[in-house]
């Protein structure tokens, strides 16, 4: 049966955090999303998600992005993310690399489009997973239906420092979590 791709959902998701989490360079205050959605002209849907900044330019650029899907056949994945690929060396990416001076010389929104490429792809795959009734790790080539899980943590205060006593605390709980089961 052949699928033909009617409509590409953008939504983007913003929520405050309650409190600051220091990363590496800069504060985290919101936890912020976008997902996409691709459906088929019979109502299948394949689910993406991006994270990246900043958003709304993120957001413009899978608008963009739309005209080159609506219409295609979302089992050609390679073909696709190779078309959209394409836009970030190509002269129709102009419209993405707007730039007063020189263009070559590091103006652009490079990592905008890859992020909006890799969440088009990954609604792809889904859907493609779903045309032939494959979990994701299965038709990507795994092997194993389950793998070893981690927790992320042990971010710093608003401040940037980091409280020992409270990363202790923070970690502890998450090896406790994970050893309950």
């Amino acid at each position: 049966m052949s699928r033909v791709v009617a409509d590409v959902r953008i939504h983007p998701i913003s929520v405050p955090l309650g409190r600051a989490f220091w990363m590496s360079l800069e504060p985290y205050t919101v936890a912020a999303e976008i997902v996409v959605e691709i459906e088929t002209e019979d109502g299948l849907v394949g689910t993406g998600e991006i994270h990246g900044r900043p958003q709304a330019e993120i957001v413009r650029i899978l608008e963009a992005f739309r005209r080159l899907v609506v219409g295609e056949d979302p089992l050609d994945t390679g073909r696709i993310s190779e078309r959209l690929f394409r836009q970030t060396f190509s002269r129709e990416s102009y419209e993405f690399a707007s730039a007063d001076g020189q263009p070559h010389f590091g103006a652009g929104a490079k990592p905008q489009m890859v992020a909006a490429i890799a969440g088009i792809d990954i609604a792809l795959w889904d859907l493609e997973g779903k045309t032939l009734g494959l979990p994701l790790w299965k038709l990507l080539g795994g092997r194993r239906a389950a793998v070893p899980a981690y927790a992320s943590g042990g971010y710093y205060r608003p401040d940037g420092r980091a409280s020992v006593e409270a990363l202790v605390e923070e970690l502890t709980g998450y090896w406790g979590s994970a050893s309950a089961r």
